[in-house]
């Protein structure tokens, strides 16, 4: 997906993840959120520059664009 400040979510389960990270394109952490979905499926990426992101959910990476 392509976003410019808020990724929204969709999935089961979600209130029960811990935590999430994202990571620049090169592997750097650059925004980690615990327990980020009890009261929204979404994540503000409006601090983050212009690029591509991979989202680490649980066991699961995603790939996004930040315009």
């Amino acid at each position: 997906p392509i976003t410019e400040n808020i990724l929204f979510i969709k999935g089961k389960n979600l209130s029960k993840v811990s935590e999430v990270m994202i990571f620049d394109i090169s592997g750097r952490k650059v925004k980690s959120l615990s327990e980020p979905f009890k009261s929204s499926n979404s994540i503000d990426v409006s601090t983050l520059s212009s690029g591509i992101y991979l989202l680490k959910i649980e066991n699961k990476t995603l790939k996004f664009i930040k315009k």
